[in-house]
């Protein structure tokens, strides 16, 4: 796919600014390490108490969870819960130790967005009013500490410090005077709107708006006090885990050289650099403790000590859950928010159309049809067009309204051309086109996301089960099932299965590991073809993650999980050669998958599902 110049530029300020980041922790790495005396290092390692640092740890972790309940406060009324909050902060704190320049805070508020169905940038200023209260809690426990408890020459050799205290103070009553000042602040916003053509005025100015009234929260007299109260016990905490670092190096501190310890290593975690502020923390830490009298390799031992700690207690949750929850992927910084608004060239907003990701309000009853089938389909030009055909032959015998969407899942050859040459001839057939190849379960997710019906069916586009088999679907939904589903592994007279050996056994083999591991129960979790009602359908495709051929799995674990009626249906099915399952390799993706669907819930990964 050709990348646009819009998008290269974006990608190549990307790179300038993590190859900077690198080089300036690259630069504070050789300038630690350049006066080091190797022999004396590793001695001051070698004995340190691994006891106290096994307690640091454990007093680390107590403090992100102390974060997680305080995080909710930053927000007005639609506050994340606990386990969203702290499945949101660990997973932004390993991103920040795996990315440059503090990504992880945007990757936090894309899942703080999803959570709690929020812009983005309003949940952008909740974390940045929580960087804010830290700061601040961090600068005024450094001055008062320090002040009071440091030496006399402690104090004078390191001033500098308090510059930056002095900084997040300025920063915070600009910030108070911003929010007080908010209303002729957006007067003047709507003034720009005029001057500021395009994009500006409904893009950045409307985030900037959003942005502001996030903040909103902190003007609330009783939220200053809970968050405030929340702040001190964070950095109280995080302060005995400075003292318990001390201990295990047996380096004795007054309580304003622990302040200052934590004072540098935090002020200097805002520096832009390689991931997770490598080299950077080290360097800046580890002067601001050689200015207070410890010596250089000691002092370095302290700070790269601290700093695995916290590597430790946000890495090993933040990549489960990035793992297993995300799938591993990153989420698109610019992903159309739920109520994000666009603008043509002249300055009018539009509702941008809604793809495969979060699930629109919903249409209208008189918008609605009776019936769509999805057709997930990659390189099928050959096939598709007789699975289409066989459709609408079909539907001309019904009284009833129908749509045939066709999803082009990034094929190579002319599978657009043939839907195409019938979008022409029939109204009721839809095509949907996206690159690169994503997998069958993100083409029928994006079908079913897309589709207009009533009852949603999805099929293969190989038309190995004849679409008149569509009526025993909609009989069991009469009948009261929300998810009825073809199975190939149920018997009755008037339904025949033709396949090959191997393949029913792989199946079977198959099947039997989804009812040991997930999906007790059910017979065939693997037959394309399943009807579901509306409602049902848009509860379980908008949490849908796996994009290949495992979805099914996934989505009858999590009809399951909802309590949803499931029924299977014996089904009429021919073998059709020219599958696109590799039976070795995809079962071993798919038997990977199925240990992360239950690890997933079981870290709460998936949102709740609604009754219906």
């Amino acid at each position: 796919m050709t990348m646009q110049p819009a998008e290269r530029k974006k990608r190549r300020g990307s790179n300038v600014r993590a190859y900077l980041g690198i080089a300036v922790s690259l630069v504070c790495i050789w300038w630690v390490f350049r006066s080091v005396e190797a022999e004396q290092l590793f001695h001051r390692v070698k004995n340190v108490e691994p006891g106290w640092l096994v307690l640091a740890v454990v007093t680390t972790f107590l403090s992100y969870v102390v974060r997680s309940v305080r995080w909710p406060y930053f927000f007005g009324e639609r506050a994340p819960s606990f386990h969203d909050s702290f499945r949101c902060l660990i997973v932004g704190f390993f991103m920040n130790n795996v990315l440059p320049a503090r990504i992880g805070e945007l990757v936090r508020a894309h899942l703080g967005g999803r959570a709690t169905k929020q812009s983005r940038s309003v949940v952008l200023a909740t974390i940045a009013g929580e960087r804010l209260a830290d700061g601040l809690m961090i600068s005024l426990l450094f001055a008062m500490l320090f002040s009071l408890a440091a030496a006399p020459e402690e104090h004078l050799r390191a001033k500098e410090i308090f510059y930056v205290a002095y900084a997040f103070f300025g920063v915070t009553f600009f910030t108070f005077a911003v929010l007080l000042a908010r209303n002729p602040i957006f007067a003047l916003l709507e003034r720009l709107k005029s001057v500021l053509p395009g994009t500006m005025s409904t893009y950045a100015l409307v985030r900037i708006r959003r942005f502001i009234n996030g903040l909103e929260p902190l003007l609330r007299p009783s939220r200053i006090v809970i968050l405030g109260t929340l702040s001190l016990i964070v950095w109280a905490i995080e302060l005995a885990v400075y003292y318990q670092v001390t201990r295990a190096f047996d380096v004795p501190m007054s309580l304003g050289a622990l302040g200052l310890f934590l004072a540098a290593v935090n002020f200097s975690s805002l520096i832009p650099a390689a991931p997770g502020g490598i080299g950077v923390i080290e360097a800046f830490a580890t002067l601001a403790l050689v200015r207070i009298g410890i010596d250089h390799e000691t002092g370095l031992a302290m700070v790269a000590s601290q700093h695995l700690i916290q590597y430790a207690v946000v890495g090993i949750p933040g990549a489960l859950y990035f793992f297993l929850n995300l799938g591993g992927k990153i989420p698109e910084a610019e992903e159309v928010e739920e109520d994000d608004l666009s603008s043509d060239g002249g300055g009018v907003a539009q509702r941008p159309r809604k793809e495969g990701g979060a699930v629109a309000a919903d249409l209208a009853d008189e918008e609605l049809i009776d019936v769509s089938i999805i057709l997930p389909a990659y390189n099928e030009e050959n096939r598709v067009g007789r699975t289409l055909d066989s459709i609408l032959d079909y539907f001309t015998t019904r009284n009833a309204t129908f749509e045939v969407l066709v999803v082009d899942d990034g094929s190579l050859d002319g599978t657009s051309a043939v839907v195409r040459d019938f979008e022409r001839r029939s109204d009721a057939v839809r095509l949907l086109v996206y690159t690169p190849n994503r997998g069958k379960g993100y083409a029928v997710k994006y079908g079913m996301l897309n589709a207009r019906g009533r009852r949603l069916l999805y099929n293969d586009a190989d038309g190995a089960t004849p679409i008149e088999e569509i009526e025993r679907l909609e009989h069991a939904l009469d009948e009261g099932a929300q998810v009825a589903i073809g199975s190939r592994a149920m018997f009755s007279r008037d339904t025949a299965i033709k396949t090959v050996w191997y393949r029913k056994a792989i199946g079977r083999i198959f099947n039997g590991l989804v009812n040991l591991i997930v999906l007790p129960g059910i017979a065939d979790t693997q037959c394309g073809f399943k009807m579901f009602t509306r409602p049902v359908a848009r509860a379980l495709f908008d949490r849908q993650r796996a994009e290949r051929f495992s979805f099914d799995v996934e989505l009858l674990f999590l009809a399951r999980k909802g309590n949803y009626r499931i029924v299977e249906v014996p089904i009429n099915w021919v073998n059709v050669p020219g599958s696109k399952v590799h039976l070795v390799k995809d079962s071993t993706a798919m038997f990977i998958d199925l240990l992360r669907f239950r690890l997933r819930d079981l870290l709460g990964g998936y949102r709740q599902l609604p009754r219906l």
